[in-house]
């Protein structure tokens, strides 16, 4: 009995390990001398087909087609034809980390991602700030009549 028992625990848990899935959004940060840049990586499925885009938000780039998606045996591969960067990063048994490599032109950065908890952080530049500003404001107008063209 012990060993049918056993038996069912292994087959339940190589289920669980082929049903891994990268869908979802998963972010992480890359590092290197003089570089800290947060990135995130949205993947999505129709099928058993995979498609993503990447988002740079300390750069203010979102929305960066991803022109390559592929997932199989727990590895995932990006191609980003724009960039000229890739990046292949192996699921862990959890589904939460994706341990990897980000490589664009002659360099390979090491670089880990973690299944994104609620929304992606986005850099604090607002459209509309509020004062007191560490500046002096002056409010200006123009004669637009005066411009000849």
């Amino acid at each position: 009995m012990k060993i049918i028992a056993a038996f069912f625990t292994f087959l339940c848990l190589a289920l669980m390990v082929q049903a891994q899935s990268p869908v979802g959004d998963w972010e992480g940060t890359l590092e290197a001398p003089g570089l800290k840049l947060k990135i995130v990586f949205h993947v999505t499925a129709k099928g058993d087909q995979y498609s993503a885009t990447m988002d740079s938000p300390d750069q203010g780039a979102m929305g960066i087609p991803v022109t390559e998606t592929s997932f199989a045996d727990n590895k995932l591969s990006f191609k980003i034809a724009n960039l000229g960067a890739s990046y292949e990063g192996q699921l862990d048994g959890g589904s939460e980390n994706i341990k990897g490599v980000f490589k664009q032109g002659p360099a390979t950065i090491p670089l880990n991602l973690s299944k994104a908890v609620g929304e992606t952080a986005k850099p604090d530049r607002p459209q509309e700030p509020q004062g007191p500003f560490p500046y002096k404001e002056e409010a200006v107008q123009y004669d637009l009549s005066l411009i000849h063209i």
